[in-house]
């Protein structure tokens, strides 16, 4: 309505125009409220992946990205204990059918085999050696160092390992250890009795007889006793040892053979009389002497005759059987005072004196019952009757002539000098018995050049086996030091130079995004809250339903992973295992650290996501109580206000 020049609304006019009003008002909130809702929840999105980062990221700062964490889980899963229960025994096990370790190539010359030594007793020898605290140490020193270098926040490593025993101490384990083996045993079955067998062969010594391998086997037995063998060991062990450690450029086992000469002597006579051998005295001195002396027969008056063997025969039956036993005695002390280069030379003489007059008795007694024997025929001519009546008469002359013509004779002394018996003997005998009195003079000694002479005549790649001394001398004199390279090495090719750099690369990059995905969160949280439309309880509730889906998107993603490997560790595991069934030396050793790695590896992995999956679920849940409490604030807070502040009066 115009009135004047003036503009009048009516209420109709003016209620339309404040409707359009309203409305341009109400369309422009619902647009901005839109814009909001869309940047919020595209705020979430981008959160969302940032919480879990975060979640993982700390988990692994607290965990893998820790210098202690390999060693923590190498203690945990009890590193030592498997090694000496577990992976020592089946790793000897292996050895003990492995061709390679033998010299000919035969499973008869493997040495764990040769010396029989118990598992048992090699266990105990590497807990001496190598004690459970050393190992401890060393690990997790090793773990440390490697670890860091993993994780990328050292450069580089280079652990050295030194064995932490002395030489003492290694040289009595070592001998205890091969007390307990086959070692004597076999050096008797093998080197002993063979080395006496040709002695005796050789007949070095005189009057020897044929004996059996178990009687010669006994025999070197009680010469060279276990507890004098192994006495010889633990000298030979504690001047070896020093060499083998590196502490001595060289080394000298002495031992001294000629202690063995009073223990050999007493056994040598014990054989000669369990053989008989004390009669050879008989057939090889006296019956030559008889027979040089008389011939085969002696007449002392006709008819009246007496054979060698009638001589010789009272000569060993006199003296009670001793006269042989003592002179043979006597003959040996002299030869092994002789053989042990006790003396340069022996002579030692056979006499009749000590029995003569017995053996002229025996003799007289045999020729007196041979004339009582010709008186008593009957028969023949008056000749023959009227000489044997002579005989008979005659017959204490005769029986008088028995000692002067018969006994006297060899009264007369027999010498056997070492001349004899190298007479005797043959050249290669003569030369054996210059070497075995020059090693009884100066005993045994064994050097490094023997050793080394011994590795070139006994092996086909003997250049191998002696740089295997040096790595071993190195090994215990320098340690062993353990680099990158190794580290590679050890991998067998299944982690590669770029496989590491890209695990030290990632660590690197979790530990910078440690500190700006926090601030990014934490930015996006802000932004959340501030975006969200409503009152503040509204706001608390888009921020915990925000905290809340990354928890639990956190949770499901890593127990996910700790699934899913799971089942792939599990395949593993199996394929491992049935690598033992493959046919090479070390199949079950190979396969026992191949389970065992994996093993480590699920624990490794299977710990980290499961402590992300609990952690981030139990967060999601507490967030989800926030979320709700947030939610239900506008019917609880009359409740709270009711009850939580005092009325006003």
């Amino acid at each position: 309505m115009n009135c004047g020049g003036a503009v009048v609304y009516t209420l109709p006019a003016v209620q339309c125009a404040g409707f359009r009003g309203a409305n341009y008002y109400t369309h422009a909130r619902g647009d901005t409220m839109l814009l909001r809702r869309v940047l919020s929840f595209a705020v979430v999105v981008l959160v969302v992946p940032l919480l879990v980062l975060q979640i993982a990221m700390v988990s692994a700062s607290y965990t893998l990205l820790q210098t202690d964490y390999l060693a923590d889980r190498l203690e945990e899963a009890g590193a030592y204990d498997f090694l000496l229960d577990r992976l020592l025994p089946t790793a000897l096990d292996d050895a003990r059918n492995a061709k390679s370790l033998s010299v000919d190539g035969t499973l008869d010359s493997n040495p764990l085999i040769v010396l029989g030594i118990s598992n048992r007793h090699l266990v105990a020898w590497t807990t001496s050696v190598a004690p459970r605290e050393w190992f401890d140490e060393t690990v997790r020193t090793a773990a440390k160092e490697v670890w860091a270098y993993v994780i990328g926040r050292s450069d580089e490593f280079a652990v050295t390992l030194r064995l932490p025993t002395e030489d003492e101490v290694l040289a009595s384990e070592t001998s205890n250890l091969l007390r307990h083996s086959h070692l004597y045993d076999y050096a008797v079955d093998s080197h002993l009795v063979p080395a006496a067998e040709e002695i005796l062969t050789a007949e070095v010594l005189p009057f020897g007889s044929e004996l059996s391998a178990a009687r010669v086997e006994s025999a070197v037995r009680h010469v060279v006793s276990k507890g004098w063998f192994d006495a010889r060991v633990a000298d030979a062990v504690t001047a070896f040892v020093p060499y083998a450690t590196g502490s001595e450029r060289g080394f000298d086992v002495r031992m001294d053979l000629a202690e063995l000469g009073p223990a050999a002597t007493a056994e040598y006579k014990l054989l000669l009389h369990d053989t008989g051998a004390y009669d050879s005295l008989y057939d090889s001195i006296v019956e030559p002497a008889v027979l040089a002396l008389n011939g085969e027969r002696i007449e002392l008056a006709p008819g009246v005759l007496l054979h060698t063997e009638d001589v010789v025969t009272a000569i060993r039956d006199s003296g009670r059987g001793q006269w042989a036993r003592g002179e043979v005695d006597r003959a040996v002390d002299e030869v092994s005072g002789y053989l042990f280069a006790e003396t340069d030379s022996f002579s030692f003489v056979v006499t009749l004196d000590p029995i003569a007059d017995e053996a002229t008795l025996r003799l007289e007694d045999v020729v007196h019952g041979r004339i009582l024997a010709l008186s008593t025929v009957i028969g023949g001519n008056a000749a023959d009757a009227q000489a044997r009546r002579a005989v008979a008469g005659r017959a204490d002359i005769i029986l008088a002539d028995v000692g002067p013509l018969i006994v006297e004779p060899l009264r007369g002394e027999v010498t056997f000098t070492d001349l004899d018996m190298r007479d005797a003997l043959s050249r290669q005998d003569n030369e054996q018995l210059d070497d075995i009195r020059l090693l009884m003079k100066d005993g045994f000694l064994y050097t490094e050049e023997d050793l080394r002479g011994d590795i070139r005549r006994n092996f086909d790649d003997p250049e191998s086996v002696e740089q295997a001394i040096e790595t071993v001398r190195d090994l215990f004199s320098d340690g062993w030091t353990f680099t990158y390279f190794d580290l590679l090495e050890a991998t067998r090719g299944e982690i590669s130079h770029n496989d590491f750099e890209s695990i030290r690369y990632g660590s690197g990059l979790v530990r910078m995004l440690l500190w700006i995905v926090p601030v990014l969160a934490g930015i996006g949280l802000v932004a959340v809250f501030l975006l969200a439309d409503g009152r503040w309880h509204v706001r608390a509730a888009w921020v915990a339903a925000t905290v809340s889906a990354g928890a639990l998107a956190a949770c499901a993603l890593f127990a996910a992973v700790h699934f899913a490997t799971g089942a792939s560790y599990e395949a593993s595991r199996a394929d491992a295992a049935l690598a033992s069934n493959v046919t090479s030396e070390l199949a079950y050793t190979q396969a026992l650290v191949d389970v065992w790695m994996l093993d480590l590896g699920r624990a490794v992995v299977g710990g980290f996501t499961s402590d992300i999956a609990i952690k981030s679920g139990v967060s999601g849940a507490v967030a989800l109580l926030a979320l709700v409490a947030a939610l239900c604030l506008p019917q609880l807070e009359p409740l709270l206000r009711r009850y939580a502040w005092p009325r006003r009066r």
